[in-house]
């Protein structure tokens, strides 16, 4: 055996010893040992130790037993009071406290790992905003960042699980993005707003359907701050005609529109109106006077006849000097007396037209 003896467990330990003659000697004075267990180092968190970085958000870790010495460390950042019992934790590391015993000055350690799980930075890009929107228009905000895991909330709209929703009314827009570890933020506002479009409108001054030579005014929603008024042609083609009035006078056959503007820049195209104007009939009066064509010059007792020709004519009102022939409505009439003789006809579209007047001429009879 070894002259030396390691002690571990508290007693009273003596000693003897043997010569090499097996000779032994007395007992030694007896030695007291006292081995001292070490304390139960512990941290005891007060809530979940993996949590997300909100504001204000941290966990409190409690080392023990009390009534000890304690000693924080950790592997991020030095804590500020590293012998305090408690401690605030807001980062994520290793935090470790060495426990002494005041009395036996016995020491242990405990760790425990805190993971503080960072925030998404949520932000919003809009695109497709033009100025201005107009009611009708739809503008595409897409949150950032995108990818699996996360999940999207709109404001005020009720858009979830949709990274990019098709926005069509005003309001101011945010988004709360949530990811995988259950952390959540909320984008700054995004203003979106849609004008209102103007209404648009055509009334025209008389029913739309006229006789070549009159003219219909189209007037428009005087509210409006500008005017483009297109007609459309008989290819199909859309022209322009006139802008910035709110009434335009139209004597030719089409397909018109006006569209309205508003102080905003939005626009409305009101419903077509078509116009029609009708061909006048063209009258031409055939004089036969004493039988032979185109004389219109007679002696008294005689007459020259009249008729008038032309395509599509429905009435006649038969003229002499500029004043009406009562009665005189057929395609023809005798003339007994000079003058000049004119016919007024009228169509089936109600167009009507006075003819060239033809002048007659009755000679009187000499006196035998």
């Amino acid at each position: 055996s070894s002259p030396n003896f390691i002690a571990t467990q508290s007693g009273t330990y003596t000693v003897t010893t043997t010569t090499s003659n097996n000779c032994i000697s007395a007992v030694s004075n007896s030695i007291t040992v006292v081995v001292n267990p070490l304390p139960v180092a512990t941290i005891t968190p007060g809530s979940a130790t993996t949590f997300c970085a909100d504001p204000g958000a941290f966990v409190t870790l409690t080392a023990g037993p009390s009534g000890n010495i304690y000693e924080w460390s950790t592997s991020g950042p030095a804590l500020g009071s590293p012998f305090l019992a408690s401690q605030n934790i807001t980062q994520t590391g290793m935090y470790s406290v060495l426990v002494t015993n005041p009395i036996t000055n016995c020491e242990n350690t405990a760790s425990l790992p805190v993971t503080v799980n960072p925030l998404p930075t949520p932000s919003i890009i809009a695109s497709g905003i033009t100025t201005p929107l107009c009611d009708g228009q739809s503008v595409v905000l897409t949150a950032d960042p995108t990818g699996s895991g996360l999940t999207y909330l709109w404001s005020p709209s009720s858009f979830t699980s949709i990274a990019t929703p098709p926005i069509t009314s005003s309001g101011t827009y945010s988004v709360k993005i949530t990811d995988v570890n259950g952390c959540s933020a909320t984008s700054a506002l995004v203003p979106v707003v849609f004008n209102s479009n103007p209404a648009a409108f055509i009334t025209p001054s008389s029913l739309p359907t006229l006789c070549q030579g009159d003219t219909i005014t189209l007037q428009s929603n005087p509210m409006s701050d500008n005017y483009v008024w297109s007609q459309q042609l008989s290819t199909g083609v859309n022209t322009i005609i006139a802008s910035g009035i709110p009434s335009i006078p139209v004597w030719q056959s089409g397909i018109y529109t006006v569209t309205n503007y508003n102080p905003s820049g939005c626009f409305t195209t009101s419903d077509p109106i078509t116009v029609t104007v009708n061909p006048l009939p063209t009258p031409l009066i055939t004089a036969n006077g004493a039988g032979i064509l185109g004389n219109t010059e007679v002696c008294q007792g005689n007459s020259v006849f009249l008729s008038v020709s032309g395509i599509g004519i429905t009435s006649y009102q038969w003229r002499v000097n500029g004043v009406d022939i009562p009665g005189a409505n057929s395609f023809s009439y005798s003339a007994t007396s000079s003058g000049f003789y004119s016919v007024e006809v009228g169509n089936n579209n109600n167009c009507f037209k006075i003819s060239s007047e033809v002048e007659v001429t009755i000679n009187p009879n000499p006196t035998a």
